[in-house]
């Protein structure tokens, strides 16, 4: 496992099955072939082989979650999204994410890829496209899907799990999910209740973190952030508040948080080091932020995990 610049574990499929999955054969069932760049799994026999909920981390896939029955909760960056029977969410790679829980009677489909997959049969810069457009709603929501394409994106997964169970064919696979992707922009078109939101807004909130994950423990103002962006305060808070829901101040503590868990988590230096690596004059203005943000002291935080 490698921890990048952020302190958040970003593991390859490889090290998130050694890490969060037990070594039973269902596991190896469900790890198969080229795993690392492509795979598909029904919920229910995941939730019986996983361990969650698991704590903030990036992988180098994007991840797609189809849920049929039951729920799953998951964190994207700040935001928590409940992905519901009928829904479809989509994550971008090298993001930061976690698993939050699974209800009992889950069931669906989880599918990860890499774009290089996609890109072997098909025309890569197309492929790109298609999937920013996608990203675009899905960075604080899943995605409701009309009747008749959750009746399409059903059989779409149930060939791609018999295609990658069964009778392994990349290039059959590669196909299929240009057909997924187009499905989904079609219902995001069609979306009266999702309108996208504008390519402009979507590149401020991602520059905007990439920033803010890079620079958390030694910058901590909204101005700072704001000139790196090159735009004013105001409407760097207008963008955020339009794409996550959230201010800018509520975006910079809850990411100064997620920071605290993981230098908490992965870090061997006391409350006290880690106090002074992200800023805060003593330990005391530490435990309180900490308390206020996260509803636990730091000392319990780190004893639970």
């Amino acid at each position: 496992m490698n921890i990048n610049h952020d302190n958040i574990p970003y593991y390859n499929s490889l090290e998130f099955r050694n890490r969060f999955f037990n070594n039973s054969l269902k596991v190896n069932q469900i790890f198969k072939h080229e795993f690392e760049h492509f795979l598909i799994a029904k919920f229910e026999d995941i939730r019986e082989v996983m361990t969650y909920p698991t704590p903030h981390y990036r992988r180098p896939i994007i991840e797609v979650l189809f849920i049929t029955q039951g729920s799953i909760t998951r964190g994207c960056y700040f935001n928590k999204v409940t992905v519901a029977p009928h829904q479809l969410h989509v994550w971008s790679a090298k993001n930061v994410a976690m698993l939050d829980h699974f209800s009992e009677d889950i069931a669906g489909f989880y599918c990860h890829f890499d774009l290089e997959y996609l890109a072997q049969s098909h025309n890569a810069i197309d492929v790109v496209n298609g999937y920013h457009l996608i990203h675009t709603l899905m960075y604080s929501q899943a995605l409701d899907l009309p009747k008749n394409s959750f009746v399409a994106i059903h059989r779409i997964f149930e060939r791609l799990h018999e295609i990658f169970h069964q009778a392994y064919n990349p290039l059959l696979i590669s196909t299929y999910l240009i057909t997924l992707l187009v499905e989904i922009i079609q219902c995001i078109d069609q979306s009266a209740t999702s309108p996208l939101l504008p390519g402009r807004a979507l590149k401020i909130v991602n520059e905007f973190n990439h920033h803010l994950f890079k620079h958390i423990r030694t910058e901590q103002s909204l101005k700072f952030y704001a000139n790196q962006l090159c735009i004013t305060q105001g409407y760097l808070n207008k963008v955020l508040k339009q794409v996550t829901g959230k201010s800018a101040s509520n975006c910079l503590y809850e990411a100064l948080a997620l920071e605290a868990k993981a230098l908490l988590v992965h870090s061997q230096d006391s409350i006290g080091q880690i106090a002074f690596q992200l800023g805060f004059s003593d330990a005391s203005h530490f435990a309180r932020f900490f308390k206020k943000h996260l509803g636990v002291s730091p000392s319990y935080f780190r004893k639970k995990s």
